[in-house]
């Protein structure tokens, strides 16, 4: 059930377009009547928590056999999530413990430091019953909840058991690895770190060095490779573009597909600036998608085949600041993008049509 949160978020979408099967009535009920086997769970295995809250879980079309709430234990209040149709409990303590541990044994198994190496937040999915309070609805259900563990305090074992052992049915464990160097693919890691469903090797593009790997993807059976080509134009100012390189594997190892979105085109990159400061870029046509590296501006505007005498607004990708993963200070951006600290902005131009490949940017 590794792809469960890509499930519950289709069905919290869905939930927004379709009615409720149920009413305010009939989530008061429920609560009054599933409230109490939450606290006797505490009773039972947590005496000295108090429970504050309880409420019958909904999703906006169905009500869940969940209760979920808060709790006080040592002067600290935590949430739960408790699942009476399958008597599994659910909280957000020990959660911070728990993506420690794995962090630690990431970098051990990894032989790499622990400051290069993050977790994405974990999206816990409980498969459980629906309450039937109409002839409509499905049987069974996924609940996701952020940042919630199960209720264990043994967390390091619990850690090992979803990572290393590959018992994490209800949770997808992505890794990023900050490196100034890209491994290559190996399926060892998975075999090592069973658990473990994408691996990404993250490294800042340098703007004059030709083609480079700023991005690889790992999976057990693929390995995605984000390619950036860039170039000093001007002072303050770098140009290029990006494309990505797929490789699919058969359990053997060998190689079921390749497919390269620039393969068969020119991977030159041209450019030039006209005395007016417009700038041309030419690049690989079909899917490359042209980058500049430039002061930022109120808008830039250009011109590409498909647009003809239209003008089109160059996208303005957001930066993420510097999470301090380099030795030294980078800009980081949305889609992976990382340069080394320079105070320019990034811009790419999105489009799902095939181009010609040649882009004119200017300011507005």
């Amino acid at each position: 059930m590794r792809y469960g949160f890509i499930f519950a978020v289709m069905i919290l979408l869905l939930a927004g377009c379709l009615p409720a099967n149920y009413t305010f009535d009939d989530r008061k009920a429920l609560t009054e009547a599933h409230a109490h086997e939450a606290e006797e769970w505490f009773s039972r295995n947590m005496p000295e928590a108090k429970v504050k809250s309880a409420e019958v879980y909904a999703d906006g079309v169905d009500i869940l056999s969940i209760i979920e709430g808060s709790y006080t234990d040592g002067g600290r209040t935590y949430h739960y999530a408790y699942d009476y149709h399958n008597n599994e409990m659910y909280f957000d303590r020990y959660y911070e413990e728990t993506m420690q541990a794995l962090l630690e044994l990431a970098a051990e198994k990894m032989r790499i430091d622990m400051s290069g190496i993050s977790f994405n937040p974990l999206y816990l999915c409980i498969e459980t019953a629906v309450e039937k309070t109409s002839e409509e609805g499905a049987d069974i259900k996924i609940a996701s909840f952020d940042k919630y563990v199960p209720a264990r305090d043994d967390y390091k074992k619990y850690a090992r058991e979803i990572l290393c052992e590959g018992r994490n049915e209800q949770v997808s464990l992505i890794c990023s690895v900050y490196t100034e160097m890209i491994p290559a693919y190996d399926p060892g890691v998975f075999e090592e770190l069973k658990g473990l469903h994408n691996l990404i090797y993250m490294t800042p593009i340098g703007t004059s060095g030709g083609d480079v790997i700023y991005r690889a993807e790992y999976r057990p059976d693929s390995a995605l490779y984000c390619h950036a080509v860039m170039e000093n134009a001007a002072e303050n100012l770098g140009v290029g573009y990006h494309y990505k390189v797929e490789d699919r594997f058969a359990g053997d190892g060998s190689v079921l597909s390749h497919t390269d979105e620039i393969e068969g085109e020119d991977p030159a990159l041209t450019f030039s600036v006209e005395e007016d400061g417009k700038l041309l870029i030419t690049i690989p046509a079909g899917q490359a998608r042209p980058l500049v590296l430039t002061k930022k501006a109120k808008e830039y505007r250009g011109q590409t085949k498909s647009t003809g005498e239209r003008f089109f607004v160059w996208d303005e990708v957001g930066k993420l600041g510097d999470e301090g993963r380099f030795d030294e200070a980078c800009d980081y951006y949305m889609d992976g993008f990382i340069f080394r600290k320079n105070g320019l902005t990034l811009y790419t131009y999105r489009s799902f049509g095939e181009e010609a490949g040649t882009y004119s940017f200017y300011k507005n």
